[in-house]
């Protein structure tokens, strides 16, 4: 953009920066003109910042949680970018699985992490699949996390004490004092 400028007089350029990628970018703004000291360089540098989501671990499984009763899982949400991760919602695709400890929206600062849990609490007997998407701000969002889990029957255990009864010969018809099981 030329200009002229009579002596003694300043000018003001704009300069702007707007990363397109993660990291450190350096640049020079040389001006050239009729000067003696032409071109005169100033040196700029910035640098792009951006979330980024990792969960640990990357797929959560429950094998033989017996049905009606619950397991849980920890998991880690880290955030290994260099800008604050903002999570604004988090979906569950399938049944019998939730959420605790995980209040959004929620904001992890860089180099940060933050742990919730994951409850499977089956309902049937059965493998059950399904996935946990959290929405982001990274640029990776929606991340998907493969859940899945097995409904198992409940074991009944049953002993009795003593072993054996003997009633003996009873009359039909005839009221017999009961015995005692454990």
């Amino acid at each position: 953009m030329p200009f002229s400028l009579a002596a003694g007089q300043s000018a003001s350029l704009g300069v702007g920066f707007a990363p397109t990628t993660a990291g450190s970018v350096a640049g020079i703004v040389s001006v050239v003109s009729n000067a003696t000291n032409s071109p005169a360089t100033i040196s700029l540098s910035g640098a792009g910042i951006q979330p980024q989501i990792s969960v640990v671990p990357t797929s959560v499984s429950f094998s033989n949680v017996t049905v009606g009763l619950a397991g849980t899982q920890t998991v880690i949400l880290s955030n290994p970018g260099s800008a604050s991760l903002n999570v604004s919602q988090a979906t569950i695709t399938g049944a019998g699985f939730a959420l605790t400890g995980l209040n959004l929206p929620l904001t992890v600062a860089a180099g940060q992490s933050s742990a919730f849990t994951v409850k499977f609490t089956p309902t049937t007997t059965g493998s059950v699949a399904a996935t946990l998407s959290p929405v982001s701000n990274a640029p990776s969002s929606p991340t998907s996390i493969p859940m899945s889990g097995t409904g198992v029957a409940p074991v009944l255990n049953l002993s009795a004490s003593p072993t054996s009864l003997s009633f003996g010969n009873i009359t039909i018809a005839a009221v017999v004092p009961r015995k005692q099981l454990r």
